[in-house]
């Protein structure tokens, strides 16, 4: 898998059209995302973060790093959306797959 380079997108703007939706935990279905516009909400919780950074790879991947105020090394959250309603979310913590909610 080639991917892009990062490009950082601009203050306010949205997250790509692929990331949009409401997500639910494959392993989990009790956690969920909600992407909506350039607002991010995690477990219910609003996601305050400073800047994220897009690409786009092969195959319809497209993937955003999220940098959040205060984080420690290995706290950004990468975001990859790929065909077929399937989101991926991961750092050096955690890993988890999601999919569109009613799909």
């Amino acid at each position: 898998m080639s991917i892009g380079q990062l490009q950082l997108m601009e203050a306010g703007s949205p997250f790509p059209p692929e990331m949009q939706g409401h997500w639910i935990a494959e392993e989990d279905p009790s956690m969920e995302v909600i992407i909506s516009r350039n607002e991010l909400t995690w477990g219910g919780k609003p996601m305050s973060y400073l800047e994220k950074m897009l690409t786009e790879g092969e195959e319809g991947l497209v993937m955003v790093e999220l940098t959040f105020p205060d984080q420690m090394e290995g706290d950004a959250i990468i975001l990859v959306a790929m065909p077929g309603d399937l989101l991926s979310a991961y750092n050096e913590h955690f890993a988890a797959n999601f999919v569109k909610a009613g799909a």
